[in-house]
């Protein structure tokens, strides 16, 4: 008996599956790829935004303050292929911001991107740091209120110099005298007499006594 032969119909319909399942493997393949990809690209994205940030949480809060100053301390750290930028919003009086650092990159059909943000608070000390407050010396019959604007406020309550008026010496010098007394507007420094006084308490207001110099534990 002759073998029967493979009619020219069987081939192509033979030939037509065939093409269909290695489109579908080398597209399922394509696909897996891209995604491997992407997934690369997003974590790589994700440490350069991270590494930024710990940039940033480096600085005072006066060197990241402002978008112009984010954007100067800012890198791709090499990876040319993605960009990065940041923007800083002020959330409460100055003394807290939001930084958003965004790093985006190039993807089939456009761009995409991931952001990470943080918030900054104002814990820069322009005086001296005592006590858990930031101290500052005020002008001659300037109070406290005064002083402390802008940051942070005035302590409510439980603030004094040392038994050796240290925070005040730190401002006027070793040379000046230390005295402890009883006021409410205390503790202060009088320049005509160079002489730093505490309180004898932690009872305290913000005002101010004329000729005297208010010694003030701001917030910030």
């Amino acid at each position: 008996m002759k073998a029967r032969g493979f009619t020219l119909l069987e081939v192509l319909l033979a030939t037509l599956i065939l093409s269909v399942g290695a489109i579908a493997l080398i597209w399922a393949l394509s696909s897996g790829l891209s995604a491997t990809g992407d997934t690369e690209n997003t974590d790589l994205a994700l440490n350069i935004a991270q590494a930024n940030m710990e940039v940033i949480k480096n600085q005072t809060f006066a060197a990241v303050s402002t978008t112009a100053q984010v954007s100067s301390l800012i890198s791709n750290f090499g990876f040319s292929n993605f960009a990065v930028s940041g923007v800083v919003t002020t959330q409460v009086a100055s003394q807290l911001i939001q930084i958003d650092i965004t790093v985006s990159w190039n993807v089939k059909g456009g761009k995409t991107s991931v952001t990470l943000t943080t918030l900054v608070a104002n814990n820069d000390c322009g005086g001296t740091s005592y006590g858990g407050f930031c101290w500052y010396l005020g002008a001659t019959g300037t109070s406290c209120t005064a002083t402390c604007t802008g940051k942070g406020g005035c302590a409510n309550s439980g603030w004094n110099d040392t038994p050796t008026c240290t925070v005040c010496r730190s401002f006027v010098g070793a040379g000046a005298a230390c005295t402890s007394a009883s006021a409410t507007y205390l503790p202060d420094y009088v320049a005509a007499q160079n002489q730093c006084y505490r309180n004898n308490s932690v009872t305290v207001n913000t005002s101010t006594a004329a000729g005297q110099r208010r010694l003030c534990a701001c917030v910030q």
